[in-house]
């Protein structure tokens, strides 16, 4: 993984939460919507005798309200799929995170969950000079590089 895409994994990993709360209740508003408008059912309908109209006209409204579901049940599967993908990527942080050397955790705490700039980190921790914070930064994405492989291959 690249700096870039860890950076936004762990500039992200505070929202994570959040962005599973919305997809989970857009998924249960979709759930409820299919049940109230496929509760209808066509084959029910489709038996009334036809000739009178109305049963073509109430037809036609039940199928577009199947079409409809079709449409529900494709952003319900998206949603799904992006709610397994934010648990795994949360997952991952917390994988990682508790496995960084300490002065690394207070990087991805303070920069990333933070999102403090260098400045205002030093101040809070002035007892470790600029260049060791900047070195451990460095090493940093290596280190979770190394240890998103090692997750991956179950070492």
């Amino acid at each position: 993984m690249n700096k870039e895409n860890i950076e936004k994994m762990l500039y992200n990993y505070k929202k994570l939460d959040s962005w599973i709360d919305d997809c989970e209740k857009e998924l249960q508003q979709l759930r409820d919507r299919i049940s109230v408008h496929y509760s209808v059912g066509i084959s029910t309908i489709s038996d009334m005798p036809h000739g009178t109209g109305t049963s073509d006209n109430t037809y036609s409204a039940v199928e577009k309200i199947d079409k409809l579901r079709e449409i529900y049940v494709v952003r319900c599967n998206k949603l799904a799929k992006d709610i397994s993908q934010l648990y795994k990527q949360k997952e991952l942080v917390e994988y990682i995170l508790p496995r960084l050397k300490p002065l690394m955790q207070d990087i991805v705490k303070y920069r990333y969950f933070q999102n403090l700039v260098w400045k205002d980190i030093y101040i809070h921790n002035e007892s470790i000079d600029e260049s060791t914070w900047h070195k451990a930064n460095t090493k940093l994405f290596s280190d979770i590089n190394r240890l998103i492989g090692e997750k991956k291959t179950g070492i």
